[in-house]
């Protein structure tokens, strides 16, 4: 990596701060940031340094990983199906940087194989510039390395705090049903992508996110994920 490529890197590091946790693992019951919210806070950062960050290939180690998930039923042996490995290019000022992401593939009811490899193509992107930035990171759940075992509930410092008022939430839910129609989305869609992109309910969201749901719609990219998650698996 050349000097001034190096020195750009260093200066978006310096402009990106921590990512807020935006999304919710509604099985375990932690907070953490999504790969979209990664990107989101990235881009910027790299564009104003002038560094584009590149996908060129990726491929599937289809070998299987077996381990022991430990929780309320007992010990259940499982197998990993596979990995798969994203390739990308850091270029700017004349210089590229090739990085690489392994994250697992898992393909489970509910979700094909095509959706799996998508997803786990999404999660290397968004490991890859946290580490390319240095990302600080929250809690020790935000990642897969923090996270627990088995399938207790793990309470996130949200969790912890007192419910918010009723009429606040009235008040957040009513500004996501405007910005709907504003937008020209059903509801049941925005119910769809939800339970898609942030694995929780819309009722289970708290009015902080139920705010930054309404202000995501005008967005182009965001809309059309809103009706791929509506019309189901394979239209992505």
């Amino acid at each position: 990596m050349s000097t001034t490529l190096a020195a750009a890197l260093a200066r978006a590091m310096m402009a990106v701060a921590g990512v807020e946790k935006g999304a919710r693992n509604k099985f375990h019951g932690y907070d953490y940031v999504s790969a979209d919210q990664m990107v989101a806070h990235c881009r910027a950062a790299l564009a104003n340094e002038g560094i584009a960050v590149v996908p060129t290939s990726h491929r599937i180690n289809a070998i299987r990983i077996p381990y022991v998930e430990e929780g309320k039923s007992g010990r259940k042996e499982k197998e990993a199906p596979a990995s798969i490995v994203c390739e990308y290019l850091v270029m700017g000022h004349g210089e590229a940087y090739q990085m690489a992401s392994e994250v697992p593939l898992c393909p489970e009811a509910g979700r094909p194989i095509d959706k799996a490899v998508f997803a786990a193509k999404t999660e290397a992107l968004g490991y890859v510039l946290r580490d390319l930035l240095l990302v600080p990171r929250g809690e020790g759940i935000d990642d897969i390395s923090g996270r627990p075992d088995d399938d207790r509930p793990v309470r996130s410092a949200e969790s912890r705090d007192k419910a918010p008022p009723a009429d606040e939430r009235a008040d957040a839910m009513a500004q996501l049903t405007r910005a709907a129609e504003a937008n020209g989305l059903p509801m049941v869609a925005i119910e769809a992508f939800v339970a898609d992109k942030m694995l929780a309910d819309l009722k289970d969201l708290t009015p902080e996110k139920l705010r930054g749901v309404a202000r995501r719609l005008a967005d182009d990219a965001v809309q059309k994920q809103i009706w791929a998650a509506y019309a189901g698996p394979g239209t992505e």
